[in-house]
């Protein structure tokens, strides 16, 4: 069976992240599940957020093409993020208000450059801060010029899906026929705000752009203390037609669902049930943060994928042919047009 994953991520190189967000990675490699608590500055001068077992830099695109061949991928989204307008300590540190290395016009550029590289194989979204004076001119380049698909909006970076600043990007996507991915779950990093993503800020943006396909980034699950937000994004999902669920970051070790696999078909299960398989999409979130586990667990997911109906009858749950399909390339092939 075919496989899209509709949820990566890819990193040119250290001016992909802005230097307070790079502390802010530091920080959780300094601190996740330790105590005492490490110094950010420490690992931040040891050059390890760059390193291949933390934040996999990939320049030429190489890797997504290994995780692929790993993982047996057909072809993966990349989604690019833009982390230049989060609010940093700077009250503190006043140098962290820098923006990214580069211009969000050049990451969303060479993350469609990048993609295509490997025609049929990667495709990329832009991503654009609606805080941004240039934001929809930013989103516009990126699809008429550089051929992204979609837009990816990163709301814990200080702002909330419904604010007015981002109804003109939803209205650009609507007239450009692309969807928006908006992402929905706890996030990683002290520098971030994690409650601006909650998926009820969603259902107003649903209900003002009915003709506007809207993808929850995660289904509301990044890491498993977000269970109760999946809740609400179903909840949301299931009268808004226009509203589908990716189900990225299940695999990881943060959610750590592939590790709990009839826990992972039930709560999938559930979440066609509620919404439809029609509106229930597949990807891993690669390369994540904490390799190599999340390239296994994200194989195990794929495996799971391709095999889900005998996978769903070894643990008394039913899947048919035709709703992992659907879930695994069918739906992403149609929202997001992805040719055949």
């Amino acid at each position: 069976m075919k496989v899209i994953d509709m949820h990566t991520h890819w990193w040119k190189d250290m001016k992909f992240f802005p230097p307070g967000f790079q502390w802010g990675i530091a920080d959780v490699g300094a601190n996740f599940m330790q105590h005492p608590p490490g110094d950010p500055w420490e690992v931040l001068k040891s050059g390890a957020i760059g390193s291949e077992n933390f934040l996999p830099l990939d320049p030429e695109g190489k890797r997504i093409i290994s995780d692929q061949d790993l993982c047996e991928i057909n072809t993966s989204v990349i989604l690019p993020l833009d982390w230049g307008f989060i609010r940093y300590y700077d009250q503190h540190y006043p140098q962290w208000r820098e923006d990214h290395g580069y211009s969000q016009d050049d990451i969303n550029r060479y993350s469609c450059e990048m993609a295509k590289k490997y025609p049929g194989r990667v495709y990329s979204f832009a991503g654009v801060d609606p805080r941004r004076a240039d934001c929809v001119k930013i989103l516009e380049k990126a699809v008429t010029e550089y051929g992204a698909i979609g837009l990816k909006i990163y709301p814990p970076c200080g702002f909330t899906a419904d604010d007015p600043k981002c109804y003109p990007l939803y209205s650009k996507c609507r007239e450009l026929d692309i969807p928006v991915l908006i992402h929905s779950g706890y996030t990683f990093s002290a520098m971030t705000e994690s409650m601006t993503s909650h998926p009820k800020y969603i259902e107003k943006v649903a209900l003002d752009f009915p003709e506007l396909r809207i993808i929850i980034g995660h289904s509301g699950i990044q890491t498993f203390a977000s269970t109760a937000w999946w809740e609400d994004c179903m909840g949301i999902a299931r009268s808004k037609w226009n509203i589908f669920l990716d189900t990225a970051a299940w695999n990881e070790k943060v959610s750590g669902l592939t590790m709990d696999i009839p826990k992972l078909l039930t709560m999938l299960r559930i979440e066609m049930d509620i919404v439809g398989a029609h509106r229930v999409m597949f990807g891993t979130d690669l390369p994540g943060f904490t390799l190599p586990d999340d390239q296994i667990e994200s194989k195990k997911f794929v495996n799971i994928l391709r095999n889900l109906v005998d996978v769903g009858k070894e643990h008394g749950i039913v899947f048919s042919q035709e709703e992992a399909e659907l879930y695994g390339y069918q739906n992403a092939q149609r929202v997001l047009k992805i040719p055949e």
